[in-house]
């Protein structure tokens, strides 16, 4: 066998074992989940933004501890980040979707990508302040999601971006 083929074999096999890692080791469910859904929360000039909340809960009620947060913001509806939230708060985190400024139940006017970095400001000084937040905030989407974490709010880590290219193919066709 030649030493390109070996290489190759290796590099095929690194790159699934990196793909498939967390979900060797993902814990188990640990808790229930308690959800506060449609939480409108204030941004600076008084809109509202739409929120939902996931938190780790014992015999129907949330843990009465402060817990690191994961957030998402996005335009397509929190309703389509309840698996996550569900996920994330089984396994002992804080899990918040909102509705990005003038987009399902949030109020105000999307204007694409003007106001998310502000909004996500404001969203997670308002996180900071929460009672079940430990203020170490993480976030997660890609495409758009991803663009609403460019502005990096308070009592999140350094961000570590991340690019894909999502369809790229689909468009590469039908050009």
């Amino acid at each position: 066998m030649s030493i390109c083929l070996c290489l190759r074999r290796f590099v095929v096999a690194f790159a699934l074992c990196l793909v498939l890692a967390p979900w060797a080791d993902a814990r188990e469910p640990q808790f229930e989940v308690a959800v506060q859904q449609d939480v409108m929360v204030p941004m600076r000039g008084g809109v509202k933004l739409a929120t939902d909340v996931y938190l780790p809960a014992r015999g129907g009620q949330p843990l009465a501890e402060r817990l690191p947060v994961i957030l998402t913001r996005l335009p397509y509806g929190k309703a389509s980040a309840k698996s996550f939230g569900e996920y994330y708060a089984a396994r002992g985190y804080a899990f918040v979707a909102q509705d990005t400024r003038g987009r399902f139940g949030s109020e105000g006017v999307w204007r694409f990508l003007t106001d998310d970095g502000k909004d996500g400001w404001d969203c997670a000084a308002w996180i900071g302040a929460q009672p079940w937040s430990n203020r170490k905030i993480g976030m997660l989407g890609t495409s758009y999601v991803g663009g609403t974490q460019h502005a990096r709010p308070p009592h999140s880590p350094t961000p570590i971006p991340v690019l894909t290219v999502h369809g790229a193919a689909g468009a590469k066709a039908n050009s």
